[in-house]
């Protein structure tokens, strides 16, 4: 099928963004021989957005990604980071339209919203 850019979001409160400087959106294939790719994430309202090309998309392979929150005056937080159970995985898996049609017969939505605060 044809391939589109991925539009990944991330929302939070007014309150909990005017305390984000910026955001780095880390993202690769859910295969381990490919680095990790970067790119920073645009502050529009309430929420920080990054478009991944279509020609990232146009493959088998799941994307994995976490995002990278710089907050003014403190540590970077990850997201979504671990749980304090440390019990869950601590990066989204997103299924492209292809794989979700060969294994669940459902289509994939284009955008991707996480929320912060």
């Amino acid at each position: 099928g044809s391939s589109r850019p991925l539009d990944v979001k991330l929302v939070g409160s007014r309150q909990a963004l005017d305390q984000v400087a910026a955001v780095t959106l880390h993202f690769r294939h859910v295969d381990q021989s490919k680095s990790w790719n970067e790119t920073e994430m645009r502050r529009e309202g309430d929420r920080f957005t990054a478009l991944l090309p279509k020609e990232f998309t146009a493959t088998s392979f799941p994307v994995m990604c976490f995002a990278e929150a710089h907050l003014t005056g403190q540590a970077p937080v990850l997201l979504p980071g671990f749980e304090p159970d440390l019990a869950n995985q601590p990066y989204l898996v997103i299924h492209s339209t292809a794989w979700k049609a060969h294994h669940t017969g459902a289509e994939r939505s284009t955008a991707h919203q996480r929320s912060l605060g």
